[in-house]
């Protein structure tokens, strides 16, 4: 929650178990991650700096890149940013992976065992990131034209494309989004 200085966890029933203090310099993380005993928080306001707590909330690292989501697979965490995508250590050292993928605020990714499901919101694409970083697969959600009133009155073309709010993968190149557009789950193999 914006400017509240804790992270709460709550159980299987949703009682709250625990308040998580944050570090002074995170104040309402836009994207959460946790990996081993460390959590990783991406600023609202992306990318910018990551900041790497523990339970008790105290700071063990800051990423040595721009960040704006973090996600896990296994014991690996990644990270996208205005550098691209990369891997992030427990103590906020970073390591790229994949170049000019990603930073806009509106983009999302998801780590898996076998690569990266990877949204780019400006170019409306979706492509599958290989574990050596290659893309393997790409779709360019499509657009609609349709017509709207400008200010003056008169109708003019603009164009609707879907829009990814939440992104997984399942396996390799069968990646699952939610479509704000059209309110829809939708499935793709790429």
């Amino acid at each position: 929650r914006h400017n509240v200085k804790s992270l709460v966890e709550l159980d299987a029933s949703l009682n709250v178990v625990n308040r998580i203090p944050m570090p002074a310099s995170m104040v309402g993380p836009g994207d959460l991650a946790y990996s081993n005993g460390v959590i990783y928080a991406a600023p609202d306001q992306a990318p910018g700096d990551g900041i790497l707590f523990s339970e008790q909330g105290v700071l063990v690292g800051t990423t040595t890149q721009p960040v704006s989501r973090f996600s896990v697979a296994g014991s690996t965490v990644a990270y996208m940013g205005s550098a691209g995508l990369g891997r992030v250590g427990s103590n906020g050292a970073t390591s790229p992976w994949v170049a000019n993928q990603g930073g806009s605020p509106n983009d999302r990714f998801v780590l898996t065992a076998g690569g990266a499901a990877v949204y780019l919101y400006g170019p409306g694409l979706i492509e599958w990131i290989t574990l050596d970083g290659g893309v393997e697969g790409s779709l360019a959600l499509p657009s609609v034209q349709l017509m709207v009133a400008n200010p003056l009155g008169s109708m003019v073309p603009a164009y609707q494309q879907d829009h990814v709010v939440a992104i997984a993968a399942d396996a390799p190149g069968s990646i699952w989004y939610v479509d704000i557009t059209s309110s829809e789950l939708v499935h793709v193999h790429l």
